[in-house]
C-alpha cells in the first residue's frame, strides 16, 4: 500500500534557524559582527554632542575645539556607515543565496515527491511554501538578524555607560523596563496561537483566490460574481475576522509597551536634577546622561517588533524543513543530475510489468498484474472508468511507485533510474495539456533541443496540429500564454501530442491524448506514428475501441484487474465485458 513519506520531526526554532542557515554561516556571523562593532559607534556621537553643549554652557568652546568635535563627529558617523554597510551587505547577501538554495531545494523535492503527496498540497500552500515562507526567512536574515542584534547591543551600552556615570541614573532609566517587558509578554502569550490561526487561514485564502481565478470563465458564462463563489466569500470573512483578533488582544498591549520605552528620560530627567543640585554628578555627565536616556529603551521596539515575528519565522521554518528534508524513494539521484552515457533499450522488451500492485489510502486501486511490451509493438490498455488505467500509466513513467512487483524498463529496474533515465526511456502524454509561456517552436523544442525544422513540422503533421499552426499569424513561432492563447483546448492537446512525438524516447505513453480527434482521425494518428517511427514502442489509454482494435495487444482492465490480453479477435471471442463494451462502441462512438 502507498504510504506518503514522513518528513523528518521538527527541529527547536533556534536550532533548526541554525540548521537552514548553515551554507551562510561565514557571511551571516561576519554581519553580526560589524552589526556589533556598529552598536558603539552609534553612540559616539551622543558623547561628543555632549561635551561640546557643556562647553558651551560653560563658555569654554573654542573655535579650534569646536572644529576638533565636528572632525571627531564626522568620523564617527563615517564609522557608523561602514559598519552598518558592511553589516547589510553581507546579511543580504546571505540571505539571498541562501534564498536561492532553498527553492531549488523544494522546487528539486517537489519534482520528486510522489505524485498521491504532492496532490495532497493546495495550490495556495505551495506558493506559500516556495514563495512567501522563504521570503520571511530572507527577511530574518537580511534584516532582522542585524537590526535585531544593534538593537539589543545599543541599550545595553547605553545602560554600561549610564552606570558608569551614575548608578542611580542606570536605575532610573531602566525603571519603566518591567512594565514594559510586561506588556510584550502579554503580547507574545496571546500571539503565538494568533499567528498559528493567521497563517492557516491565510494559507486558505491563498489557495481560494487561485481557485477563484481560474475559474473566471466558468463564473463569466453563468453570470456570477465574487458573490457566488461561497468559498471565496469564507476564506475572506475568517482572513479578516483573525486580523480583528489579533489587532483587538494585541493593539492595546503593545501601545502601552511603546509608550514606556519612550519613558526613561521622563523618569531619569528630575533624578539627573537632584543629583546635580546635589553635587554628585557633573553637568557634562547630567547632560549625556539625558542623551543617552532619551532614546535608549525605543530600539527595544525592534527585538519586540522580532520576538513577536520569530513565531511565523520559526513556522515557516519548520515547513521549508519538512520538505526539503523529505526523504525520497531514490536519494542517490538527484533532478537532472548528471548521467555519464545515454541508458540505451536493452533486448526485443522495452517494459516489462511483473506483479506490480498499488494502493493508496486503504484502497486497493490495482491488483497483482504482469505484462511484456516488444519492442515497436502497438499496445491498447482499455476498460470502464475507474478501472485504474490512468494509474498505471503513471506507475510506468514512475510517477508512482508500486506497492510491490517489479517494473523493467530497458532490462533495468525503473525504481533504479533517476528521472534524467527515465525521459531518455519513456515518455507520456497525459490528459492534462500543459504548455508554457513562449514560442510553439519553444514548447516542441523542450522534448528535443536540436530538432530540425523538417522533424517539427512532420509532428505537427502527426498529431493533425500543422493546418492550425500555419494560420497562425506568426506560424511556428507564435508566442504563447500561461493561457496558452490564442488556442483552443484540442489545439494545444495537439500540440502537446507532436512534443511528444519529438522525444527520442523509445517508449511512448498515450493517456486519452487523441480525445481531440474522432475515431477515424485517430485511428489514422496510430498508423502513422507507427509508419513514420516503427521502431517505437506504443501503449496507448483509449475509450474509443474503433481506433485501436487494430493493434498488437490490448490489454483489459476492470477494478484494477487484468481481466484479458489479445488482440482484438481473441477478446471479442473469449471474453465478455469486451464484447459489451464493443457493441456499445459501436452503437455510441463513445462510452
Amino acid at each position: 500500500m502507498y504510504a506518503p513519506m514522513k518528513a523528518p520531526p521538527p527541529l527547536p526554532g533556534y536550532q533548526l534557524l541554525w540548521q537552514l542557515t548553515k551554507p551562510q554561516h561565514a557571511r551571516l556571523l561576519f554581519a553580526l559582527l560589524c552589526a556589533t562593532l556598529a552598536a558603539p559607534a552609534a553612540l559616539l556621537p551622543f558623547a561628543l554632542l555632549a561635551q561640546v553643549a557643556v562647553a558651551h554652557w560653560q563658555t569654554t568652546l573654542t573655535s579650534t575645539l569646536f572644529y576638533q568635535y565636528a572632525g571627531w563627529l564626522v568620523l564617527a558617523l563615517v564609522l557608523k556607515y561602514l559598519l552598518h554597510s558592511l553589516a547589510y551587505y553581507f546579511s543580504h547577501v546571505a540571505a539571498y543565496q541562501l534564498l536561492m538554495t532553498l527553492r531549488q531545494q523544494a522546487v528539486a523535492v517537489l519534482a520528486r515527491l510522489p505524485l498521491p503527496q504532492l496532490q495532497q498540497y493546495q495550490s495556495g500552500e505551495l506558493k506559500q511554501l516556495v514563495m512567501q515562507d522563504i521570503e520571511r526567512l530572507e527577511q530574518f536574515i537580511g534584516h532582522h538578524s542585524v537590526e535585531g542584534l544593534a538593537a539589543f547591543i545599543g541599550p545595553l551600552i547605553a545602560l554600561v555607560a549610564l552606570s558608569w556615570i551614575d548608578t542611580w541614573l542606570a536605575l532610573a532609566a531602566l525603571s519603566p523596563l518591567p512594565l514594559a517587558l510586561l506588556c510584550q509578554a502579554i503580547v507574545l502569550r496571546r500571539l503565538g496561537p494568533l499567528m498559528t490561526a493567521f497563517s492557516r487561514s491565510n494559507s486558505e485564502l491563498n489557495s481560494t483566490i487561485v481557485e477563484y481565478i481560474r475559474m473566471l470563465p466558468v463564473m463569466r458564462i453563468f453570470c456570477q460574481d465574487g458573490e457566488s463563489f461561497g468559498r471565496m466569500r469564507k476564506a475572506l470573512d475568517n482572513y479578516q475576522q483573525q486580523i480583528r483578533t489579533i489587532i483587538r488582544q494585541t493593539v492595546p498591549s503593545w501601545s502601552l509597551f511603546m509608550v514606556l520605552t519612550g519613558a526613561s528620560v521622563l523618569v531619569l530627567s528630575p533624578v539627573a536634577i537632584y543629583r546635580l543640585q546635589q553635587g554628585l554628578l557633573s553637568p557634562a555627565d547630567a547632560v549625556l546622561a539625558l542623551m543617552l536616556s532619551a532614546g535608549m529603551l525605543q530600539p527595544l521596539l525592534k527585538v519586540a517588533k522580532l520576538a513577536s515575528e520569530l513565531h511565523e519565522i520559526v513556522a515557516a521554518s519548520q515547513r521549508i524543513y519538512q520538505l526539503i528534508a523529505t526523504p525520497l524513494h531514490n536519494p542517490a539521484h538527484t533532478l537532472g543530475s548528471d548521467t555519464e552515457s545515454a541508458v540505451k533499450p536493452n533486448g526485443l522488451i522495452p517494459l516489462n510489468v511483473q506483479g506490480v500492485y498499488f494502493s493508496y489510502q486503504q484502497e486497493s486501486i490495482l491488483k497483482p498484474l504482469g505484462f511484456q511490451l516488444e519492442k515497436g509493438s502497438f499496445t491498447a490498455l482499455i476498460g470502464p472508468s475507474g478501472a485504474g488505467k490512468s494509474t498505471l500509466a503513471q506507475l510506468l513513467c514512475g510517477l508512482l511507485e508500486p506497492d510491490g512487483g517489479g517494473i523493467l524498463l530497458a532490462g533495468q529496474p525503473l525504481a533504479q533510474l533517476d528521472d534524467s533515465q527515465r525521459c531518455q526511456l519513456i515518455s507520456l502524454v497525459s490528459q492534462q495539456n500543459q504548455l508554457f509561456r513562449g514560442s510553439i517552436r519553444d514548447n516542441l523544442q523542450l522534448a528535443q533541443n536540436n530538432a530540425s525544422e523538417s522533424q517539427l513540422w512532420q509532428a505537427l503533421q502527426v498529431a493533425q496540429a500543422a493546418a492550425f499552426v500555419h494560420g497562425l499569424p506568426d506560424g511556428i513561432d507564435t508566442q504563447l500564454s500561461e493561457q496558452s492563447t490564442p488556442l483552443s483546448g484540442g489545439e494545444r492537446q495537439r500540440l502537446c501530442v507532436a512534443r511528444t512525438l519529438l522525444s527520442p524516447a523509445p517508449l511512448l505513453i498515450l493517456d486519452e491524448a487523441t480525445a481531440f480527434a474522432d475515431s477515424q482521425t485517430e485511428q489514422r494518428f496510430y498508423q502513422q506514428v507507427r509508419q513514420y517511427w516503427p521502431e517505437r514502442t506504443l501503449l496507448v489509454i483509449a475509450h474509443r475501441l474503433q481506433a485501436v482494435c487494430m493493434a498488437d495487444q490490448l490489454l483489459l482492465l476492470e477494478q484494477g484487474v487484468l481481466v484479458a490480453q489479445g488482440n482484438h479477435d481473441q477478446l471479442l471471442s473469449q471474453n465478455t465485458l469486451y464484447r459489451q463494451l464493443w457493441q456499445q462502441a459501436n452503437g455510441v462512438e463513445s462510452y
